[in-house]
């Protein structure tokens, strides 16, 4: 053998032991985070120094507590106060104390359109910088933001990052309208999926939550989150590369009772001779025995299979374990001319459940460049390339529910090693196993270009085209499979149709803004910035569906003639959106705070009469801790008292497109005759969005030609 492969396996070796020895001294300590004045310092965030992913947070108490080794480093963060780093050494209590970082105040945010000091800011807008996730390697970017910024909520729940690849909700101050929505998500200007992202490309993400979104105008009422990516500074040619590995173990899964306990609490409840209780003491002992006889027919409880082994099912569908792995490499530099960024990231993600196909691939691309032109023009790419790969089995959302109804006493497969059906359930292991698979394959190509203009000293224009184009393939494969009792007899109640649906879709995003921003200081106490602008924007969405019963093996060719069961779907979608918008605000003496958004936006969604609305903002906010009198008390670094009250809309979401036009809609479930043989429906539908109501009515008919 190779001596360097051998000097190789004995330095892996070497590296693992020595891991393990480290894992084998961890401990727990514990400790209080406290400011300068003693007060506790809530969420603050408790990590290990060159140990991604590892940390807690803090209570109410600013309590935590956390497991170490003694040669660990633990690092204490929280927005507004001065990172500290302690070594744990022998220590089993390490109390923290935080420093306030004064220089937080001069923190420049990205708001609509613009940025702003944090100091100098009306509106509530919450900020997290790229540490954040760093810091949280994650499976999306809306998971690192869970618990990080106040007024946003991550929901996890089924449905919404319950597996791999699910993307998380995100609500901003609750929900604020009846037909529910999300916020606007606009990534370097662009409206875009936040998830997309390469996490380490990101540089900050700023949150609107009041009057400052209404910026935004008609797609606001639900919060307004703004993405920056990273660009490239001056200097020699940098490398970055990010390695992250995770192994995720079920840790808190719920426990149902076992047949024991079943059955002596049934026959409990049946001691006063008002039922008959479903085992007898004999079977009683056989639970005990965890014995393997087996009763079916009419012996068995109903007429069913059952035995008298306790099967945990939960167990049976889940693995000891899953794995999630981020990499990313990023290549920046430049000249005061040129300057340069490139980023790659890849993401695999699998599921704990045992059964089945539960996997998620992504994969990023991102190149920009910076080209200062003249010394006062300079010109800027960003051009980027997602494309998010998931394979899943259609049951995977239910199938632990499913096995928490699941009695104990049905095995998970019959003595020639099918999978049991007990009592015409079905079984969630042959779901998952059997049961069909949903492929989903979206890829996004973002082109944006934007060109900067300084005409005089504190005159600024800039203008901006984006172009979007995402392709969206979806496949559903539903398949029907059969279901086999205790001695492997066929239950003939499944053996209904297979079924297979194909959609694809094709969708065009074109944006193009123009704004002009004014700032300028004068006597020193007047500081006055006026933005305006103009935007126009197209949407656009082809879509092809089809459907498909009976098809044998894998083979989902949808031909145009020969073939039963064969359906087919084509749809066109458009809309436009213009807008005309503007912001002013004032500071004096870096005390009074006066700041007014205004947005015209117009859209065709909506009938004629009815697509333009004018959304305003207004906020006032007073730095009391920059007054003489509260100076002098030194006790405050920051002390802003501030108000607004603003209007937003909401035409997205729920609403449709044209929903005033009246319409005839065709289900082509049942496809109309053809060939004097085919059963025909069709439904009448008139729905005015306008008034609020949908009006329409049902026509079914059969027809046979004569």
């Amino acid at each position: 053998m190779n001596n360097n492969i051998i000097t190789k396996i004995l330095g892996i070796t070497c590296l693992l032991l020595v891991q393990m020895t480290a894992f084998a001294q961890s401990r727990k300590i514990s400790g209080t985070v406290t400011d300068n004045n003693g007060e506790p310092v809530i969420g603050a965030s408790i990590m290990i120094q060159n140990k991604t992913g590892v940390g807690t947070i803090t209570d109410i108490d600013g309590k935590y507590s956390i497991d170490v080794t003694d040669a660990d480093v633990i690092e204490a963060s929280c927005l507004g106060f001065k990172t500290l780093a302690e070594k744990v050494g022998k220590r089993a209590t390490v109390d923290l104390v935080l420093e306030i970082d004064s220089n937080i105040l001069d923190d420049v945010v990205v708001i609509g359109y613009g940025t702003a000091k944090r100091a100098n800011l009306a509106g509530a807008v919450s900020t997290a910088d790229k540490k954040t996730f760093q810091s949280k390697p994650s499976a999306t970017p809306t998971n690192a933001l869970q618990g990080v910024l106040p007024g946003v909520v991550v929901n996890r729940s089924s449905g919404n990052g319950s597996r791999p690849g699910d993307e998380a909700k995100i609500v901003v101050r609750d929900i604020s309208s009846v037909n529910g929505g999300t916020p606007l998500v606009l990534i370097d200007g662009a409206e875009g999926n936040i998830n997309s992202l390469n996490p380490n490309d990101i540089e900050s993400v700023s949150v609107l939550k009041d009057a400052q979104a209404s910026i935004y105008g008609n797609r606001a009422s639900n919060g307004v989150i703004l993405v920056t990516t990273k660009s490239a500074g001056e200097g020699r040619v940098k490398i970055d590369f990010n390695a992250y590995y995770a192994m995720k173990t079920p840790t808190n899964v719920m426990q149902k009772v076992s047949l024991l306990e079943f059955a002596e609490m049934d026959r409990e409840a049946c001691a006063d001779g008002s039922d008959t209780p479903v085992y007898s003491e004999a079977e009683l002992d056989l639970i005990r025995q965890n014995s393997d006889i087996v009763k079916s027919g009419s012996e068995g409880y109903l007429g069913y299979t059952r035995h008298y082994q306790n099967h945990d099912w939960v167990k049976s569908l889940l693995r000891s374990g899953s794995s999630l792995q981020n990499y990313s490499l990023n290549v920046y530099g430049g000249t005061k001319k040129f300057k340069y960024y490139v980023s790659g990231f890849y993401q695999t993600e699998d599921s704990p459940l045992r059964y089945g196909h539960d996997d998620s691939k992504r994969y990023a691309l991102r190149v920009k460049n910076d080209i200062q032109i003249f010394k006062n023009l300079a010109f800027h790419s960003n051009l980027s390339y997602s494309e998010n790969n998931r394979d899943y089995s259609t049951a995977s959302g239910s199938a632990l529910a499913w096995a928490m109804r699941q009695c104990p006493w049905a095995p998970l497969r019959t003595p020639s090693g099918k999978f049991l059906s007990w009592q015409g359930y079905g079984n969630p292991a042959q779901e998952l196993e059997e049961g069909g698979n949903t492929i989903y394959n979206n890829a996004t190509t973002t082109m944006n270009f934007s060109l900067d203009w300084e005409i005089v000293k504190g005159l600024k224009i800039t203008g901006q085209t984006i172009l979007r184009k995402q392709v969206n393939d979806d496949f559903v494969y539903r398949q029907r499979y059969a279901e086999y009792n205790w001695d492997d007899s066929i239950n003939k109640y499944n053996t209904d149709k297979n079924w297979g649906q194909k959609a694809f879709s094709k969708g065009w995003y074109k944006n193009y803004n123009v704004f002009a921003e004014y700032q300028n200081v004068f006597a020193q106490k007047h500081d006055f910035k006026v933005m305006v602008g103009g935007q126009h924007e197209e949407f656009s969405n082809d879509m092809f569906s089809a459907l498909r019963y009976n098809f044998s093996g894998d083979n989902f060719n949808l031909a145009l003639g020969g073939t039963k069961n064969q359906e087919a779907k084509q749809s066109t979608s458009a809309e436009t959106m213009r807008s005309a918008y503007g912001r002013l605000s004032y500071v004096y003496d870096s005390r009074y705070i006066l700041e007014v958004n205004a947005r015209y936006d117009g859209t065709s969604r909506f009938a004629k009469g009815h697509r333009w609305g004018l959304f305003t903002g207004y906020s006032a906010a007073w730095r009391l801790s920059e007054e003489h009198f509260m100076k002098d008390l030194d006790i405050f670094d920051q002390f802003k008292i501030r108000a607004s009250w603003g209007q937003m809309g909401n035409a997205q979401g729920n609403i449709g497109k044209y929903d005033y036009i009246p319409v005839i809609n065709i289900d082509y479930s049942y496809p109309y005759p053809f060939n004097k043989t085919e059963v025909g429906y069709f439904q009448h539908g008139v729905t005015c969005q306008n008034v609020g109501e949908t009006r329409g009515d049902q026509r079914r008919s059969r027809h046979r030609s004569p």
